[in-house]
């Protein structure tokens, strides 16, 4: 399999290197080339190698995800309800793409796929705030916290509850209710 896959990566470096314009120092290597030995760079390779490189670096590491009950249940969870009613983040999914994200070797094409995936989610969830508001009742933060979110004064606010992304176990004692 070695061999194999060996193979499949010097043909990889052939077709990303005959399709380069011919070299022109008298040496006959491009700068890409001559670099790894002046400068100790990495030489340059093809896609194809890059992620069959990263592919075996993965592979020796070992698994990048604990495949336990519980990554289980947050993949069938997301899965099932991602177009209905939303993600449970009881279920810890985001920080177990974290964490699979952390493990996948640095630079590499599935970690940047990941990671652009994972962003564009954040980005594209959470809600954006209006750029300014103008008038001096705004240019300042107030001493208790309110008026940090324009449209909900009382977020953040002193003696006010936190904001939940999912449903309490326990509810709120009513003397701290307001």
């Amino acid at each position: 399999m070695s061999t194999l896959v060996d193979s499949v990566k010097s043909l990889s470096d052939l077709v990303y290197y005959s399709r380069r314009p011919l070299p022109a120092s008298p040496d006959g290597l491009n700068a890409s080339e001559a670099a790894p030995a002046v400068l100790r760079k990495p030489m340059e390779h093809g896609k194809l190698f890059e992620l069959i490189d990263d592919i075996q670096q993965a592979i020796k590491r070992g698994s990048p995800i604990d495949l336990d009950d519980g990554t289980l249940l947050a993949v069938i969870d997301a899965l099932k309800h991602s177009k209905t009613i939303g993600i449970d983040d009881r279920y810890l999914l985001l920080e177990k793409v974290f964490t699979l994200t952390s493990r996948l070797p640095p630079g590499s094409i599935i970690q940047k796929k990941v990671t652009d995936a994972i962003i564009s989610l954040l980005y594209n969830d959470l809600p954006h705030p209006p750029g300014t508001y103008l008038g001096k009742k705004y240019a300042f933060r107030t001493a208790d916290g309110s008026y940090n979110n324009i449209n909900n004064p009382d977020l953040g606010k002193a003696k006010m509850p936190y904001t939940r992304t999912v449903q309490s176990h326990n509810p709120i004692p009513s003397e701290e209710k307001n």
